[in-house]
């Protein structure tokens, strides 16, 4: 069984709550996992491992009753989630709703104008995320930027509080960009002023393109990847050295004299409730999603596996107004 997250923060398989009573079937097990961005259930048979089937009668059936919930840890910002029990030849889906709804949406990443990377001469450009889906991350965003093709002495920098700062290595060929803190809401921008360089000493080889990926995710959690975007650099290695600017120069003649990275809020949402620092101080509360000894949203359904395994799942419950 898939649990798919209704919104845009992937989810663990310990971030929701599943029990699986036999009524006619044998004994059985639960294990939870991750997959992609969704939950991952599998239960089997008692004393088993997760890939044994079980046996099913010819014109027989067994069945369980389904008890779920949703655990305390469920991101604020995922207002339900679509069940999908996979039977080998297609999948039967029940969802399930968290209020208060959120807005539909996603979170989306700008790469910014091709910049030019060259001895001498750096390499210019910006990332932007712009937060569309409702809601606010209750953790923080981390970003990693990679090159596809080996360029010598590749470096990133990135614009903070007016002064260039070298972004943290992360692997080969791959920097890790400042968090943007918890709180990140609906129609909040976040922006990157980045500069890429290379040696001042001029290289041999052609002046080519080079490609770029960006990937945002959950910094604590499951983090696969909410936003994956790709961008070109052009790396010109012949160019003569002409002398590289100064931090405090090309700070000052930016665009904005506002430090980066900004977080930008659109003027008809711009409250004390939409700002990183307001959201975190209301995080704790609204965490709370089920009784104070389970910590769970009570449901349950009834799952019937028949003949060469198809499920039939009935309950009360409410559909979205959206598509999967």
């Amino acid at each position: 069984m898939f649990g798919i997250p209704s919104g845009p923060s992937p989810i663990l398989g310990s971030q929701i709550l599943f029990k699986a009573a036999p009524l006619t079937a044998p004994a059985t097990d639960v294990t939870s996992s991750q997959e992609d961005e969704s939950a991952l259930i599998k239960f089997f048979p008692h004393g088993g491992k997760a890939v044994d089937d079980f046996s099913v009668p010819a014109k027989g059936s067994i069945s369980w009753k389904i008890t779920f919930g949703f655990g305390q840890g469920y991101p604020l910002n995922d207002d339900g989630i679509r069940l999908a029990f996979d039977k080998g030849r297609g999948s039967e889906t029940v969802d399930f709703d968290v209020p208060p709804a959120q807005a539909d949406g996603k979170v989306t990443g700008v790469f910014g104008s091709k910049a030019t990377v060259a001895p001498g001469k750096p390499g210019r450009t910006s990332y932007e995320i712009d937060n569309g889906a409702g809601g606010k991350f209750d953790v923080p965003l981390r970003t990693l930027v990679s090159v596809v093709d080996p360029v010598p002495g590749l470096g990133v920098e990135v614009l903070s509080n007016g002064h260039w700062v070298e972004a943290r290595t992360a692997g080969s060929r791959q920097w890790t960009l400042p968090e943007i803190p918890k709180g990140f809401s609906q129609g909040q921008k976040y922006r990157y002023d980045l500069r890429f360089t290379v040696p001042s000493a001029p290289g041999t080889g052609k002046a080519r393109d080079v490609g770029v990926r960006i990937l945002t995710n959950l910094a604590e959690g499951n983090t696969t990847p909410i936003v994956d975007t790709e961008g070109t650099l052009h790396y010109d290695p012949r160019q003569a050295a002409v002398g590289t600017p100064s931090p405090s120069t090309t700070a000052t003649a930016s665009a904005t004299a506002t430090p980066s990275p900004t977080v930008t809020t659109p003027s008809a949402n711009t409250t004390a409730a939409n700002t990183p620092a307001a959201n975190a101080a209301g995080t704790g509360q609204l965490a709370e999603t089920g009784s104070g000894d389970t910590g769970l949203l009570a449901a349950a359904l009834g799952a019937l596996l028949a003949g060469a395994g198809a499920i039939t799942a009935a309950v009360a419950r409410r559909r979205r107004n959206t598509a999967a």
